[in-house]
Protein backbone atom coordinates (compact mmCIF):
# COMPACT_ATOMS: atom_id res chain seq x y z
CA UNK A 1 0.00 0.00 0.00
CA UNK A 2 1.04 3.03 -0.58
CA UNK A 3 0.94 6.52 1.67
CA UNK A 4 1.38 10.12 1.21
CA UNK A 5 4.62 11.80 1.48
CA UNK A 6 4.59 14.90 3.46
CA UNK A 7 7.92 16.83 2.64
CA UNK A 8 8.64 20.15 5.06
CA UNK A 9 11.89 19.85 5.72
CA UNK A 10 12.78 23.34 3.54
CA UNK A 11 11.56 26.68 3.76
CA UNK A 12 12.95 29.06 1.10
CA UNK A 13 11.11 31.86 -0.40
CA UNK A 14 8.61 31.43 -2.48
CA UNK A 15 10.39 33.28 -5.31
CA UNK A 16 10.72 30.60 -8.40
CA UNK A 17 14.40 30.80 -8.00
CA UNK A 18 14.36 29.62 -4.35
CA UNK A 19 11.25 27.31 -5.53
CA UNK A 20 13.44 25.74 -8.16
CA UNK A 21 16.24 25.06 -5.88
CA UNK A 22 13.74 23.78 -3.23
CA UNK A 23 12.45 20.99 -6.05
CA UNK A 24 15.96 19.91 -7.16
CA UNK A 25 16.18 19.18 -3.65
CA UNK A 26 12.57 17.20 -3.30
CA UNK A 27 13.71 15.43 -6.89
CA UNK A 28 16.54 13.66 -5.41
CA UNK A 29 14.20 12.94 -1.98
CA UNK A 30 11.83 11.13 -4.24
CA UNK A 31 13.82 8.91 -6.31
CA UNK A 32 15.49 7.67 -2.40
CA UNK A 33 12.01 7.52 -1.20
CA UNK A 34 11.21 5.33 -4.34
CA UNK A 35 13.80 3.30 -3.49
CA UNK A 36 13.92 2.67 0.47
CA UNK A 37 9.79 2.80 1.00
CA UNK A 38 8.33 2.22 -2.13
CA UNK A 39 5.44 5.55 -1.30
CA UNK A 40 3.75 6.65 -4.66
CA UNK A 41 1.53 9.46 -3.58
CA UNK A 42 2.67 12.67 -3.63
CA UNK A 43 0.72 15.90 -1.96
CA UNK A 44 2.06 19.58 -3.22
CA UNK A 45 0.78 22.77 -2.63
CA UNK A 46 1.59 25.75 -5.24
CA UNK A 47 3.99 27.81 -3.13
CA UNK A 48 5.92 24.28 -2.66
CA UNK A 49 6.27 22.70 -5.89
CA UNK A 50 7.42 23.65 -9.54
CA UNK A 51 7.61 21.63 -12.45
CA UNK A 52 11.22 19.87 -11.84
CA UNK A 53 9.37 18.52 -8.26
CA UNK A 54 6.23 17.14 -10.03
CA UNK A 55 8.15 15.82 -13.11
CA UNK A 56 10.13 14.07 -11.21
CA UNK A 57 7.24 12.33 -8.99
CA UNK A 58 5.56 11.42 -12.48
CA UNK A 59 8.47 9.89 -14.18
CA UNK A 60 9.36 7.45 -10.61
CA UNK A 61 5.51 6.72 -11.01
CA UNK A 62 4.03 8.47 -8.02
CA UNK A 63 0.57 9.91 -8.12
CA UNK A 64 0.37 13.62 -7.92
CA UNK A 65 -2.47 15.38 -5.61
CA UNK A 66 -1.99 19.33 -6.48
CA UNK A 67 -3.52 21.14 -3.84
CA UNK A 68 -5.01 24.24 -5.26
CA UNK A 69 -7.14 27.18 -2.95
CA UNK A 70 -7.13 30.02 -5.12
CA UNK A 71 -4.51 32.46 -5.54
CA UNK A 72 -1.12 30.41 -4.05
CA UNK A 73 1.12 32.14 -2.05
CA UNK A 74 3.67 31.87 -4.92
CA UNK A 75 1.70 34.50 -6.68
CA UNK A 76 0.56 36.72 -4.09
CA UNK A 77 4.15 37.20 -3.48
CA UNK A 78 5.59 37.59 -6.58
CA UNK A 79 2.90 40.23 -7.23
CA UNK A 80 4.33 42.15 -4.72
CA UNK A 81 7.78 42.63 -6.66
CA UNK A 82 6.24 43.49 -10.07
CA UNK A 83 3.89 42.17 -12.90
CA UNK A 84 6.55 40.23 -14.47
CA UNK A 85 7.53 37.96 -11.51
CA UNK A 86 3.59 37.40 -11.18
CA UNK A 87 3.54 36.57 -14.47
CA UNK A 88 6.30 34.26 -14.55
CA UNK A 89 4.81 32.96 -11.35
CA UNK A 90 1.52 31.96 -12.56
CA UNK A 91 2.60 30.67 -15.72
CA UNK A 92 4.96 28.16 -13.97
CA UNK A 93 2.23 27.57 -12.11
CA UNK A 94 -0.21 26.94 -15.00
CA UNK A 95 2.61 24.45 -16.35
CA UNK A 96 3.40 22.35 -13.49
CA UNK A 97 0.04 21.76 -12.79
CA UNK A 98 -0.12 19.57 -16.00
CA UNK A 99 1.64 16.99 -14.24
CA UNK A 100 -0.63 16.60 -11.69
CA UNK A 101 -3.41 13.10 -11.38
CA UNK A 102 -5.73 15.15 -9.42
CA UNK A 103 -6.06 18.85 -7.89
CA UNK A 104 -7.53 19.26 -4.26
CA UNK A 105 -9.93 22.65 -3.46
CA UNK A 106 -11.54 23.41 0.08
CA UNK A 107 -15.27 24.57 -1.73
CA UNK A 108 -16.71 23.99 -4.91
CA UNK A 109 -16.75 27.87 -5.14
CA UNK A 110 -12.99 27.69 -5.47
CA UNK A 111 -13.13 24.50 -7.69
CA UNK A 112 -15.33 26.39 -10.14
CA UNK A 113 -12.75 29.69 -9.63
CA UNK A 114 -9.76 27.41 -10.56
CA UNK A 115 -11.32 25.64 -13.62
CA UNK A 116 -12.29 29.54 -14.76
CA UNK A 117 -8.69 30.49 -14.42
CA UNK A 118 -6.63 28.13 -15.26
CA UNK A 119 -9.10 26.07 -17.51
CA UNK A 120 -8.44 22.84 -15.89
CA UNK A 121 -10.59 19.91 -16.26
CA UNK A 122 -13.19 20.39 -13.66
CA UNK A 123 -13.62 16.56 -13.21
CA UNK A 124 -10.52 16.60 -11.98
CA UNK A 125 -10.93 19.34 -9.40
CA UNK A 126 -11.85 17.45 -6.20
CA UNK A 127 -13.51 19.23 -3.40
CA UNK A 128 -12.17 18.20 0.66
CA UNK A 129 -13.67 20.98 2.81
CA UNK A 130 -11.48 20.92 5.94
CA UNK A 131 -14.06 23.16 7.70
CA UNK A 132 -16.66 22.10 10.18
CA UNK A 133 -20.04 21.32 9.61
CA UNK A 134 -21.86 23.42 12.14
CA UNK A 135 -25.08 20.97 12.60
CA UNK A 136 -22.60 18.12 13.03
CA UNK A 137 -20.98 20.11 16.24
CA UNK A 138 -22.40 20.24 19.89
CA UNK A 139 -22.00 22.84 21.33
CA UNK A 140 -20.36 23.30 24.97
CA UNK A 141 -20.77 25.02 28.29
CA UNK A 142 -17.72 27.45 28.53
CA UNK A 143 -16.76 26.94 32.56
CA UNK A 144 -16.95 29.83 34.41
CA UNK A 145 -13.44 29.90 36.23
CA UNK A 146 -11.73 28.80 33.28
CA UNK A 147 -10.09 32.17 32.14
CA UNK A 148 -8.66 30.44 28.72
CA UNK A 149 -12.48 30.13 27.64
CA UNK A 150 -13.56 33.07 25.78
CA UNK A 151 -17.01 34.09 24.84
CA UNK A 152 -18.09 35.77 21.94
CA UNK A 153 -21.17 37.48 21.52
CA UNK A 154 -24.49 35.42 20.39
CA UNK A 155 -25.68 35.92 16.91
CA UNK A 156 -23.00 34.96 13.51
CA UNK A 157 -19.46 33.80 14.81
CA UNK A 158 -17.39 32.93 11.98
CA UNK A 159 -14.03 30.83 12.82
CA UNK A 160 -10.96 31.06 10.57
CA UNK A 161 -8.32 28.34 11.82
CA UNK A 162 -4.94 28.45 9.61
CA UNK A 163 -1.64 30.45 9.22
CA UNK A 164 -1.84 34.00 10.00
CA UNK A 165 -0.48 34.77 5.98
CA UNK A 166 -0.88 37.94 4.40
CA UNK A 167 -2.56 35.98 1.13
CA UNK A 168 -5.86 34.59 3.49
CA UNK A 169 -7.32 38.08 3.89
CA UNK A 170 -7.41 38.38 7.35
CA UNK A 171 -6.92 41.93 7.30
CA UNK A 172 -10.13 42.20 4.97
CA UNK A 173 -12.29 40.16 6.86
CA UNK A 174 -11.37 41.89 9.98
CA UNK A 175 -11.86 45.58 8.11
CA UNK A 176 -15.26 43.85 7.17
CA UNK A 177 -16.49 43.12 10.51
CA UNK A 178 -15.50 46.38 11.98
CA UNK A 179 -17.28 48.32 9.40
CA UNK A 180 -20.57 46.05 10.51
CA UNK A 181 -23.17 48.46 12.56
CA UNK A 182 -22.87 47.49 16.03
CA UNK A 183 -26.78 46.10 16.02
CA UNK A 184 -25.31 43.22 14.01
CA UNK A 185 -24.51 39.95 16.09
CA UNK A 186 -21.22 38.60 14.66
CA UNK A 187 -18.03 37.81 15.26
CA UNK A 188 -14.78 36.55 13.96
CA UNK A 189 -12.98 34.11 15.78
CA UNK A 190 -9.76 33.51 14.69
CA UNK A 191 -7.02 30.56 15.27
CA UNK A 192 -3.66 30.44 14.36
CA UNK A 193 -0.05 32.03 14.37
CA UNK A 194 1.88 33.31 11.54
CA UNK A 195 3.04 36.23 9.95
CA UNK A 196 0.51 38.71 10.73
CA UNK A 197 -0.03 37.43 14.46
CA UNK A 198 1.14 40.51 16.14
CA UNK A 199 -0.50 43.32 13.31
CA UNK A 200 -3.74 41.24 13.91
CA UNK A 201 -3.70 41.89 17.90
CA UNK A 202 -2.58 45.08 17.85
CA UNK A 203 -6.21 45.70 16.07
CA UNK A 204 -7.81 43.71 18.25
CA UNK A 205 -6.56 45.35 21.44
CA UNK A 206 -7.47 48.74 19.74
CA UNK A 207 -11.15 47.70 18.84
CA UNK A 208 -13.67 47.85 22.06
CA UNK A 209 -16.14 45.70 20.51
CA UNK A 210 -15.07 42.41 21.56
CA UNK A 211 -15.87 40.70 18.14
CA UNK A 212 -12.96 39.68 16.97
CA UNK A 213 -10.88 37.35 18.76
CA UNK A 214 -7.05 36.09 18.21
CA UNK A 215 -7.11 32.23 20.07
Amino acid sequence: KSSPTNISLVRLPPTPIGLFIFDVFIALFLIWSTLRTGRKILLVRPHLATWVQLLSARLLGWNVVYELNGISELEFESARRGRFLRLLATIQQHWASRFANIFQCVTPGIADWIHEKYGFDRKLLVVVPNAINPSEVEPITQGADDESQQKVADGVVVGFIGSLAPWQGLLEAISAVQSLDSSIPFSLVIVGSGTLESEIQAIIDDDQSGRIQLL
